[in-house]
């Protein structure tokens, strides 16, 4: 079992929404659609992405963040979806958690390997 975490502000986040490439570099669009553009949205994707690189950096090495994707399940939990490439995509064992306070997002990501 591997665990990551991550912690970010969401104003961090809100001022590099300002740069056009920064969601279309980092989030796909179904990311993009599922967070509306809300800054602590995208705030807490990002957490997740770095919490799950952080968690299985040995099988995501060398990666870009838009290659693990975090989708809303049908229930309304965060999953994850690691792409080798664009058009494809596994689910890994993998359990994440997100969750925002103010101006924090923060990201927990468990890997039962």
């Amino acid at each position: 079992m591997q665990i990551g975490t991550d912690l970010v502000y969401v104003d961090r986040i809100e001022k590099a929404m300002r740069h056009p490439r920064f969601l279309t570099r980092f989030f796909t669009k179904q990311e993009m659609d599922t967070c509306k553009n809300l800054p602590y949205k995208i705030a807490g994707r990002w957490a997740a992405k770095e919490a799950v690189y952080k968690c299985c950096s040995d099988i995501l090495f060398p990666f870009s963040p838009i290659q693990i994707e975090i989708i809303t399940s049908k229930n309304g939990k965060p999953e994850v979806i690691l792409h080798k490439e664009l058009d494809q995509g596994y689910k890994p064992n993998i359990v994440i958690s997100i969750s925002h306070e103010k101006n924090l997002a923060m990201a927990v990501a468990i890997w039962n390997k």
